[in-house]
């Protein structure tokens, strides 16, 4: 996959993010899931997005630190907040230039309760592609408590670009 194919995925994601935010109403978006373990979309959505936000919001810095996230309490329980992020991050993504996906990065992540949080070698662009995949999961899981809930989803949402494209060739 080329570094240069990354800024598509990386706003579609969020513009897939964008159209289930608006197709919530705020109690959707913050209503407990009794058969997801009482999460609810709004914990999951904030968390996906919150790794998104070092990525858009300090494109330049040496070190990626998920750690670090500010596990903002508004994305996860005001909607309408939520979107608002979202769609800043998407205004960054469409400004984003694909030269900087080559760029090396520090990574810092807790792989580990007992230990302290290793820092590894990456790329922005590689950093991009977690930070997407890891929304399509966290996407899946919100697909079902919106099933659960009788919410409409965007077409594709919480599927697997791969899958899509698995299901579209077998069709």
């Amino acid at each position: 996959m080329k570094a240069s194919s990354l800024l598509p995925g990386l706003i579609q994601t969020l513009e897939q993010g964008e159209a289930l935010l608006s197709a919530l109403t705020d109690e959707q978006y913050c209503e407990p899931v009794p058969q997801a373990f009482s999460s609810g979309i709004g914990g999951h959505y904030r968390h996906s997005l919150e790794h998104f936000l070092p990525l858009l919001h300090e494109p330049d810095a040496e070190l990626v630190d998920y750690d670090a996230r500010e596990r903002d309490t508004e994305i996860e329980t005001i909607r309408t907040h939520a979107l608002k992020v979202t769609q800043a991050c998407l205004k960054q993504a469409r400004e984003m230039n694909e030269d900087s996906m080559d760029r090396p990065v520090q990574v810092r992540c807790s792989v580990c309760a007992d230990t302290e949080s290793p820092v590894s070698g990456s790329t922005y662009g590689r950093e991009v592609m977690y930070a997407i995949i890891h929304a399509v999961h966290h996407y899946a899981l919100i697909k079902v408590m919106c099933n659960l809930l009788d919410v409409d989803q965007p077409p594709g949402f919480g599927m697997a670009p791969s899958t899509i494209r698995h299901q579209q060739a077998s069709a």
